[in-house]
């Protein structure tokens, strides 16, 4: 009698692992051919075997799960119904053929203008939107290794200095370029940062005194700075100029002035106060004594006339006489001019002690610093 024993062989099955994955140029359609992450587990294994299936994302990706179906339509739908949601640990009595979702991600992207002012050098949103300064991204959020385009706009009278990531524009700017096309690979705030322009204003009296005010000041874009005070004797300031030698002011001779155009060009800048002489009305007129009443000078013509020069106009500091035509009567002799900023006297008018100012003393000889736009009344003296 011979027994037959049954010869068993145990089976085994194969586990099948495919990584589909999209990219940021493609974000829609999965395909074998990204490099999204990796697989391992996949082998040939006896029935009952113990089984390790891994998906490990690579980075910039995220692993969505285990599918038993490839993606459709091109690689564009994934069946949900299909998705595994407990991996087999063990293995049965069939091939595994399991398929591995990787997506790349998406990170937020956000672009914001912060700017100083002429009164805070604290950066912050709300002077950047008071000023006009803008910051744009070309999209809000971004696939990993995705790029946008962010752009900066300075508005008049602001510089842009460059792109940080904090907002405090703080460290080491990304970039300096208004244009600026970053790389994405997480969440990302950028941040524009923009510099009121200014410059340094000095003011020169330019042959005046300063009586008040400092002489150098930060001159912003779009705030007025302040002038000193100035003064010059026997003349009035008509304003600022870019030359010690101008003539004609640029700057009004206010307390505050607007030197925009020159924060805008960039460049430190003197500017120099230029001076118009006091202007005054003159009326000449005569007085003079007589045989009978010597000593006693009553405004008339009888002793002679004066009158300014043809051409000629008297400011201070002038020596009066050289500016007048002085013709004393027959029989009479100059004795001085005599002057008062007051109304004319009329003729008959005893005037033997009138006037302010005697061109016979020579501390008096120039016209003073009388106020601008004075009515000077002058009378020649002749004594018989």
């Amino acid at each position: 009698m011979i027994t037959l024993y049954a010869q068993w062989k145990i089976k085994s099955y194969t586990v099948t692992l495919t990584p589909y994955a999209n990219n940021d140029t493609n974000p829609t359609t999965w395909s074998t051919a990204n490099n999204g992450g990796s697989v391992s587990g996949a082998g040939t294994f006896n029935y009952g075997a113990g089984l390790s299936i891994s998906a490990t994302p690579a980075t910039g990706y995220d692993f969505e799960g285990w599918y038993t179906a490839a993606p459709t339509n091109s690689g564009t739908t994934w069946d949900d119904s299909k998705k595994v949601t407990n991996p087999a640990t063990t293995m049965g009595t069939a091939n595994i053929t399991y398929y591995a979702k990787f997506s790349i991600k998406s990170f937020p992207v956000t672009a914001t203008a912060v700017a100083d002012s002429a009164t805070s050098t604290t950066l912050s949103t709300g002077n950047a939107t008071a000023a006009g300064c803008t910051a744009t991204t070309s999209a809000t959020s971004a696939k990993h290794g995705a790029t946008v385009t962010l752009t900066a706009t300075a508005a008049t009278g602001y510089n842009f200095v460059g792109w940080f990531n904090n907002a405090s524009g703080t460290g080491s700017a990304l970039s300096s370029a208004a244009t600026y096309t970053p790389a994405i690979t997480a969440n990302s705030a950028f941040y524009a940062k923009f510099a009121i322009k200014n410059i340094t204003v000095t003011f020169d009296a330019n042959g005046g005194s300063v009586s008040s005010g400092s002489t150098t000041a930060t001159a912003y874009y779009g705030t007025p700075v302040a002038t000193p005070n100035v003064a010059k004797q026997g003349y009035a300031l008509a304003g600022w100029a870019e030359s010690a030698t101008a003539t004609t002011a640029k700057y009004p001779a206010d307390s505050t002035i607007n030197v925009d155009e020159l924060v805008l060009a960039g460049a430190n800048k003197t500017l120099y106060a230029v001076w118009k002489p006091y202007e005054y009305s003159i009326v000449p007129m005569s007085a003079s004594d007589s045989n009978t009443n010597p000593g006693k000078y009553i405004v008339g013509t009888t002793g002679g006339t004066i009158a300014v020069k043809s051409g000629e106009t008297i400011i201070p500091g002038d020596d009066i006489e050289s500016k007048l035509n002085i013709t004393p009567a027959t029989g009479y002799d100059f004795v001085e001019v005599r002057y008062a900023v007051t109304t004319a006297p009329a003729n008959g008018t005893d005037v033997t002690s009138w006037g302010t100012y005697k061109t016979s003393v020579t501390a008096e000889k120039t016209m003073p610093a009388l106020p601008d736009g004075s009515t000077i009344v002058l009378i020649g003296y002749f004594k018989v």
